[in-house]
């Protein structure tokens, strides 16, 4: 025991007299499709898609937990702009330091129309899409860059060597 203004030692540090933290980025990356209905107006929530991760694909949300579904469901907005196309809020997925340069793919379908007078999967829309998101680079300031995001038309999951997963890109939104 110490005297009266007599310091007190405890716990000898033997192994390592350094701090240690430990350093983390994240990246998000959203996405994005929409519905077009022809010859009448498009309404809020009147369809609905499923999102599927393909493979490894992470689908977290910003706390970085795994959404308890490896499929989440979603529905068309409300239309917007001249074309009238109704986004389909698929949620933002996060993604961790590990990941950045990683390519991860999901796969967009519209699910099963019920109203008989809508034609499913008119011949002037793909049936399913493809999203290809590639995880940006670490920054080094605790963020990755910006996701790249490519939308495909085909997914070949047995592709020979040296042919391509994915094929025909989509380039346009109409």
């Amino acid at each position: 025991e110490a005297a009266e203004g007599e310091a007190k030692l405890s716990d000898e540090i033997t192994s390592s007299k350094n701090f240690i933290n430990e350093y983390d980025a994240k990246g998000e990356a959203q996405v994005v499709v929409g519905k077009k209905l022809l010859n009448r107006e498009l309404t809020e929530k009147e369809f609905s898609f499923t999102i599927s991760a393909i493979g490894d694909a992470p689908m977290r949300d910003a706390d970085m937990k795994a959404y308890q579904a490896t499929a989440l469901t979603v529905k068309n907005g409300a239309p917007e702009g001249a074309e009238k196309i109704g986004p389909v809020s698929i949620p933002v997925f996060h993604y961790e330091r590990g990941e950045a340069g990683s390519k991860f793919i999901y796969e967009i379908t519209e699910n099963r129309i019920t109203d008989p007078s809508v034609t499913q999967n008119t011949t002037t829309g793909p049936a399913k899409i493809y999203a290809e998101v590639t995880v940006g680079a670490d920054q080094g300031n605790g963020s990755l860059d910006a996701a790249t995001i490519k939308y495909y038309k085909t997914y070949k999951a047995e592709a020979a060597e040296g042919e391509a997963k994915l094929s025909d890109e989509i380039t346009s939104s109409k």
